[in-house]
């Protein structure tokens, strides 16, 4: 047991302005226990109400494991500090860090709300929790500070992503774009907020924002299904209707370093684009050798900077390309119980339950 100097949050066992932390054991939080894996492909089942078990599914090369994870809310994110340590971030406020390659995780910090993403460059790293409540570390995540945020932002921050020494480039829900070079003491506004009406009709905020490497947008309309882009170094966003696609649902990146630009719809279609088309606008083929017997795709990951890809369906499906996107085979369908996948974050699958899957080359 131990104690972090802190100025963040309200968490069990707070002591004259320190935040406790301590084992599973020790809070009295029960350790969720996973009773071991399947050899079969499809082989997940709920044992004795303890926990999911994960069937181990073999793909070319490598597998998917099911990771003992200390927690049983949603994992929302997971980034990299280094080859072998990583934090994840889940939606009850914990932060949770693995130092030996993903294998086992220890909380860290509790959060008094819950957290959205996390993202690392280096030791700088950046947390965004609900209602664009912001953190900052210098020291490679022993100690967090709150951000204030710009003071004329009209949206909720949405994204925060190191670009440097102390700088972080902030996205919100309106599609403000804000940078700051110190730490978030002062911060510069980069791009306007994208248009909430098109041709006189009302669209809504943004959703599913996502951005590469190279400081390239996606985005989509909260209503009416149109596509946002915005090019690093744009002046404002672009907006593409999409009257081939029905009710588009999500969208994003391959890799960050951009590769393909995917779509997915409600009735689980999917379409791919290539990132190079992203200024002089994208077109998108609709997938049809991913079959997903009508559940959507939630989520599109490249493992690191290959050509195979990786899709997951709100099934608790994946599945895997090894050719861009041309062909897909299912690889691994987790029957969980009251759970299910929902991001990749190569190499790692992770969503409720405290659901956490490592693919193992």
């Amino acid at each position: 047991m131990g104690y972090v100097n802190s100025v963040i949050g309200v968490g069990r066992g707070l002591r004259s302005g320190r935040l406790l932390v301590c084992s599973v054991g020790d809070c009295g939080i029960d350790r969720r226990v996973f009773l071991g894996l399947s050899g079969s492909v499809g082989g997940g089942l709920l044992c004795g109400g303890v926990g999911p078990v994960f069937g181990k599914g073999r793909l070319k090369g490598g597998s998917w494991e099911g990771i003992d994870f200390p927690s049983d809310a949603e994992i929302a994110d997971v980034s990299t500090v280094s080859e072998r340590a990583f934090f994840a971030v889940s939606k009850n406020g914990e932060l949770l860090e693995s130092v030996d390659g993903g294998s086992r995780w220890t909380r860290r910090t509790y959060f008094e709300r819950p957290l959205k993403n996390i993202q690392f460059k280096g030791v700088e790293g950046w947390i965004v929790a609900k209602n664009g409540y912001l953190f900052y570390s210098d020291n490679a995540g022993r100690t967090w500070s709150p951000v204030s945020g710009p003071p004329r932002m009209v949206g909720v921050i949405f994204l925060a992503t190191p670009v440097g020494r102390a700088s972080v480039e902030l996205v919100t829900s309106t599609g403000e774009v804000f940078k700051s070079v110190n730490g978030g003491t002062t911060w510069t506004q980069k791009v306007q907020p994208a248009p909430s009406i098109l041709d006189g009709e009302f669209i809504g905020h943004l959703k599913s924002i996502r951005r590469d490497a190279s400081g390239n947008y996606v985005a989509l309309s909260s209503l009416g299904g149109n596509l946002f882009t915005l090019g690093n170094g744009a002046n404002g966003w672009q907006s593409t209707s999409l009257p081939s696609v029905r009710n588009p649902m999500s969208v994003g990146f391959s890799s960050s370093s951009g590769g393909m630009v995917w779509l997915s719809d409600k009735t689980g279609d999917l379409y791919l684009a290539n990132s190079s088309q992203l200024n002089s606008g994208l077109s998108f083929g609709m997938v049809r050798t991913l079959e997903t017997n009508g559940y959507p795709v939630v989520d599109v990951a490249a493992m690191g900077e290959s050509s195979t890809l990786i899709a997951v369906a709100g099934s608790g499906a994946l599945y895997t390309s090894r050719d861009s996107g041309s062909t897909w085979t299912q690889d691994h369908k987790l029957n969980l119980s009251g759970g299910e996948v929902r991001r990749i974050r190569y190499p790692f699958a992770m969503g409720s339950h405290g659901i956490l899957l490592r693919y193992r080359v």
